[in-house]
């Protein structure tokens, strides 16, 4: 069953999750967390969304990735054609297909965050926020930003890598249990966020 909850931060993100999905996952040590979250997402401090610093604004150096094959191309080049007509934005398309049609992702649009005082161990003057696209759970928590033009992105693996680091901060969990990386349907791109 797919749960949608609607934030106002600075525009509106339509967080989406299939709660049946987590529940099913083999790994408690994920799963729990992860349900523990986004039953108590309402509560999240949603005035820190309404200022910078966003992860998506973010502008470092690509980090370390390397292009690799995944059935997420497909899934997002079928997802941009069957709900054509359902969805406006490819990008609502893609999700929402992906969330419907693939048995590993859960949840879309997942708001997270850093709080005031992570945020200042990390270097940020503000609480750093963020959007993750696509939630995927397989033998790690996998942290997805679809990008067409994924081959031209210059920063998505930044923005990717802060949210495995901001996820990582609210479930509790090492940053071992997580996979990130961005895509669209022609290219899918892994970053290494054990080298940085």
């Amino acid at each position: 069953m797919i749960i949608s909850k609607s934030f106002k931060h600075g525009w509106y993100y339509w967080f989406r999750y299939d709660r049946q999905k987590i529940i099913d996952h083999f790994r408690n040590i994920i799963k729990d967390p992860i349900l523990d979250y986004f039953d108590a997402i309402d509560d999240c401090p949603h005035i820190y969304f309404c200022q910078e610093p966003r992860a998506s604004s973010l502008r470092s150096p690509r980090l370390y990735v390397t292009r690799i094959r995944h059935p997420i191309t497909k899934f997002t080049e079928y997802g941009k054609k069957v709900y054509k007509d359902r969805y406006s934005s490819n990008h609502s398309r893609v999700e929402m297909f992906l969330l419907e049609n693939d048995m590993d992702s859960v949840a879309v649009e997942v708001p997270v965050w850093f709080e005031e005082d992570e945020s200042t161990e990390h270097g940020f003057d503000y609480p750093l926020t963020g959007h993750i696209d696509l939630l995927r759970l397989t033998d790690k928590i996998e942290i997805w930003d679809y990008k067409p033009k994924a081959d031209k992105e210059l920063y998505a693996s930044t923005q990717v890598y802060w949210y495995s680091r901001m996820l990582s901060s609210r479930l509790g969990l090492p940053l071992d249990e997580f996979r990130c990386g961005y895509f669209d349907e022609d290219s899918c791109y892994l970053v290494d966020i054990r080298s940085l």
